[in-house]
């Protein structure tokens, strides 16, 4: 029984090297990365996108101990989403990943780490999810989620127009007559994902639908994780420095860890 345990390790490792070897050398072609360790389990990953060209919103099913690569180069970043299912009531998880050699490595176990590459792609540490609520608001030491309310802004906060909206009002502290740009990443090619500019305490609407939900862009530079039907209110309260609530919460910025 050693020995053959041994054989088993020893050929995973042969297959597994070889994999790596064939897989990444297209790294070059490719921004978002998914290794599936899992050989008989087939991963089910789909990536959105800010409106690079002949970018595919398909969820792609593979396993094998092989890669899977998206051509994204957008600076912005994009939602990597992973589904249990193709049919049915289907749960995401949805991870965030850069576009500079961005890689998720998704184990045997069905968890997501984030790696790196190198002669032997490999998992570093637990990827963070974007979409569950314990990952995603701010909570105070008593361990309550921290409102709109409790930060003295609720009287601000925009209503809902629907499960298919995005509402979002801004209110610049630091200058009244600067605006606050804002820009929402898509799951489909007819969606708007350019910046526009929020005046103080005016609102924009984006149109979304996909459950897997979307980055949501401040400035170019602070990114959060919005879902259908949420609305937000954005605060500048400094020079690269907001506050930021969803459905009356206030949100953190999305995991890169």
């Amino acid at each position: 029984m050693l020995k053959k345990n041994v054989l088993i390790k020893l050929m995973s490792t042969i297959v597994f090297s070889g994999i790596c070897l064939l897989g990444f050398s297209s790294k070059s072609e490719a921004d978002v990365t998914v290794l599936n360790l899992e050989i008989y389990r087939p991963a089910h990953v789909s990536v959105n996108s800010w409106g690079e060209r002949s970018a595919s919103f398909d969820v792609y099913s593979f396993q094998g101990m092989r890669p899977e690569h998206w051509r994204r180069t957008d600076s912005r970043g994009a939602l990597v989403a992973f589904q249990d299912r193709l049919q049915g009531y289907i749960n995401f998880d949805v991870y965030f990943s850069t576009t500079n050699q961005g890689l998720l490595v998704l184990d045997d176990k069905g968890k997501v780490y984030r790696g790196s590459f190198g002669p032997r792609p490999w998992k570093n540490q637990l990827a963070t999810t974007v979409n569950k609520d314990k990952d995603r608001f701010e909570r105070n030491q008593a361990g309550n989620y921290i409102t709109v309310d409790d930060s003295g802004y609720g009287q601000f906060f925009p209503e809902a127009s629907g499960k298919d909206k995005i509402d979002v009002k801004a209110y610049n502290l630091t200058n009244w007559i600067e605006g606050i740009k804002v820009s929402m990443s898509k799951w489909r090619n007819s969606e708007d994902s350019s910046n526009y500019t929020l005046g103080f305490g005016t609102s924009e609407r984006w149109s979304r639908t996909n459950p897997r939900g979307n980055l949501m862009v401040i400035d170019n530079a602070h990114t959060y994780y919005v879902k259908p039907g949420e609305s937000v209110l954005i605060i500048k309260l400094a020079p690269n420095s907001y506050d930021v609530f969803i459905d009356r919460k206030k949100v953190k910025t999305v995991p890169t860890v």
